[in-house]
């Protein structure tokens, strides 16, 4: 602990906050339970804190009679080896978490958690919700319908790695470098090169031809599910690294497609600082909403003029915007979408040029879709395109989920699409249509 370094120090401060540790002085002891509030650099015994009641206390528990409680959260990236041994847990089978939630009921209704269920009301069904969805019809996939042709043989660097080789981070970090002198970078696995699959070949085809300048297939009905009218696909994020180094910031990440056929995008990244007052760790604070918004939307808007010849304005923009939960709807709309408008109104000169529909994508929740085994996929999941718009939602939002990639280990999560704002005046299934049909390489083609 002395010698930590100040960033160090935060960061495990971060991971062991809120940590329950059991302390007992023997198998027969039942023994008590403390959680980590803070860590100090001070001696124990010299340490002298207030309880919340206000008492002064001054307790030292040797580290020989505490543990670490069981199955507690570990929030740091895990390792190769880690990273392979939770995949035998993380990658279960519909059908088997099926039945591990059926036993975790049961479970409930047979403990004491029953008594405090009781006591406030709460009641858990013996069966599932069954709840009716549809499936879209896959998008029909053309090939050979867009050739392009660079006009000079394009300068492709070819890097093989280990699988968790530190080479990465660097050479892709360089990448930005070399991509504006029209250098492409491609990493490759040993282990895959070695025996040479298909699929690993095929797939590194595509990234290689997307990368430089080609079109690897386009999709019918991509027009007529916007109305034909051009159409520009933003996806917005916001990374906070809340666990590293004290003066850390965040990191806004746009991309946007660049034509009709949105397999074509480009990037747009900003730094976004942290903002004060600090908290009580004297740690600056995130803040949710992109304040950059309007300079990287620009951006990328700019980006779609010169890539189309005759420099039509996109006439709808749909917004996808991850990183936020339903207690920051409000705040999160209401200074993005002004950020959109004003971006729409610098570069066409009006801000109804364009019609913005703003929605907020959601996967860190609690539900899983459960089919009938006449409707599972390979993988025991629903199919690619299944959505679910009745019986569960928010009956005072405009919200759906749909499972939009095949499964392909474990049981898929769908995502949570809410619609905050809309100005195209889009019916539901539209705008169905066009997430699936705007996320094309979410499907397995067979």
């Amino acid at each position: 602990m002395y010698e930590l370094r100040e960033d160090k120090y935060h960061k495990l401060h971060r991971v062991l906050r809120r940590f329950k540790i059991d302390i007992k002085q023997g198998d027969s002891d039942k023994g008590i339970t403390k959680s980590i509030n803070h860590l100090t650099l001070t001696n124990c015994q010299n340490k002298i804190f207030k309880t919340d009641e206000g008492r002064t206390l001054v307790e030292v528990y040797p580290m020989e009679l505490c543990s670490f409680r069981k199955g507690q959260r570990y929030i740091l990236k895990l390792g190769g080896d880690q990273q392979s041994s939770a995949l035998g847990f993380q990658t279960i089978k519909p059908a088997v978490q099926f039945e591990q939630i059926m036993l975790a009921r049961q479970n409930v209704k047979n403990s004491d958690h029953k008594k405090l269920l009781d006591a406030y009301g709460i009641r858990i069904e013996k069966q599932f919700l069954a709840a009716q969805a549809h499936v879209l019809p896959p998008p029909e996939v053309v090939y050979s319908a867009n050739i392009r042709i660079p006009k000079e043989p394009p300068q492709l660097l070819l890097r093989i790695t280990d699988e968790r080789s530190s080479l990465y981070n660097s050479i892709k970090f360089e990448g930005n470098n070399f991509a504006s002198r029209h250098v492409t970078t491609q990493c490759m696995v040993l282990k895959h090169v070695k025996t040479l699959k298909d699929q690993y070949i095929s797939n590194l085809a595509l990234k290689i031809n997307l990368k430089i300048g080609g079109l690897n297939h386009c999709l019918l009905g991509l027009k007529a599910a916007c109305n034909n009218l051009p159409t520009m696909i933003v996806g917005a994020y916001l990374t906070h690294n809340n666990l590293s180094a004290k003066m850390k910031p965040s990191i806004a990440a746009f991309v946007g497609s660049l034509d009709w056929t949105m397999l074509k995008y480009t990037p747009a990244v900003g730094v976004q600082p942290l903002l004060e007052p600090s908290d009580e760790d004297g740690r600056p604070q995130s803040q949710e909403p992109i304040q950059l918004f309007r300079t990287l939307l620009t951006e990328l808007l700019e980006k779609w003029k010169k890539n189309n010849l005759v420099k039509k304005f996109p006439k709808k923009m749909i917004i996808f915007r991850d990183g936020v939960s339903d207690g920051e709807f409000t705040q999160v709309l209401e200074s993005e979408f002004k950020a959109a408008k004003a971006a729409v109104e610098k570069l066409a000169g009006a801000p109804n040029q364009c019609k913005i529909t703003y929605k907020v994508c959601i996967k860190k929740h609690c539900l899983r879709m459960f089919p009938n085994w006449q409707c599972q996929d390979q993988s025991g999941n629903a199919p690619a395109g299944t959505v679910l718009d009745h019986c569960i939602g928010d009956p005072f939002l405009f919200d759906f989920f749909a499972q939009t990639q095949s499964g392909l280990q474990g049981t898929s999560r769908p995502t949570r699409y809410v619609v905050l704002k809309g100005e195209s005046n889009s019916l539901a299934n539209q705008l169905q249509k066009i997430i699936q049909l705007s996320m094309p390489y979410s499907h397995t083609m067979q």
